[in-house]
């Protein structure tokens, strides 16, 4: 199975709020909605905050290596670290749905899907971070909100089920971390939760909506 990538304008504030300009108006990104609602850095945010436009570009690399081997197959000759890190997962992988496709849902987000692919036979949903340390698990948390997010947005828009969603992190020295969404449904549900509370801050806020109308 085959689905069509969709591609869909985005615009960015100052302070980096995303939004989507999609067939049903202009949309805050999943990760806009957890980042402004988030009520306390991680500790994985503070060291990476540091360094933010280098961890942005080590993943974009990382996510253009990973799509050329699911696209042709085959190893860069040059591959990175990360790239070597995720190698064990990529063979669990088969039947390639969907790659960097946008998606949107009516229930008012928008966002950028890393893949959607068979995992062990099941499809599901692949979110690919990077990092230069593991995360603990309990770091992960708002990660497994948002591919729940995406899981709902492309089921919305392609008219298929997913039944599995993975948060994969790659790692610069071993092998990444694979952390499975285990409760989407609960997640899809805590996520619906902080949008609401992220409506409700662009209304009190005269700056924040001033940025929304942006």
């Amino acid at each position: 199975m085959k689905l069509q990538p969709l591609s869909l304008e985005t615009d960015e504030s100052a302070t980096g709020a995303r939004h989507y300009l999609t067939p049903i108006g202009r949309l805050p990104s999943v990760t806009t909605v957890l980042r402004a609602t988030r009520h306390e850095l991680a500790p994985r945010d503070v060291v990476e905050s540091v360094q933010d436009k280098q961890a942005r570009a080590r993943g974009t690399a990382v996510h253009q290596e990973i799509e050329r081997y699911l696209l042709t197959q085959r190893e860069p000759p040059d591959a990175s670290s990360f790239f070597v890190s995720v190698r064990g997962f990529l063979r669990r992988m088969d039947s390639v749905a969907l790659l960097e496709g946008a998606v949107w849902h009516e229930s008012g987000f928008a966002g950028r899907v890393d893949c959607v692919a068979a995992v062990d036979g099941v499809l599901s949903v692949i979110d690919w971070k990077t990092a230069r340390a593991p995360r603990a698990a309990a770091w992960v948390g708002d990660d497994h909100l948002q591919v729940a997010a995406y899981r709902a947005a492309v089921a919305s828009r392609y008219g298929i089920t997913i039944r599995r969603s993975f948060v994969v992190v790659a790692l610069c020295d071993r092998p990444a971390q694979v952390f499975e969404t285990r409760s989407l449904d609960a997640s899809y549900q805590a996520f619906l939760r902080r949008l609401a509370a992220f409506h409700n801050q662009q209304e009190r806020s005269p700056q924040a909506a001033s940025e929304s109308s942006a």
